[in-house]
């Protein structure tokens, strides 16, 4: 009987889920459009789950100096 309610709570969950990403995905603004931050809360998970996401860029170096990328120090 345990394993009955278990696997129904489940079920359950991954119903739950399942519709959350989908609203999520119908709040979307285009079907080609993808801005940088989600319109709202839905859209941001339905994003993680189905692996559609924008990721920030990473800084650039505060310096580009030549000699930091020679390993024995001469030119």
């Amino acid at each position: 009987m345990l394993v009955v309610i278990g696997t129904c709570l489940l079920a359950l969950a991954g119903l739950v889920a399942y519709v959350l990403a989908l609203l999520g995905a119908r709040s979307e603004n285009k079907p080609t459009d993808l801005p940088g931050t989600a319109p709202n809360w839905r859209a941001a998970y339905a994003r993680r789950v189905m692996g559609v996401y924008v990721r920030r860029p990473k800084p650039a170096p505060e310096h580009t100096d030549r000699r930091d990328l020679t390993t024995t120090g001469r030119r």
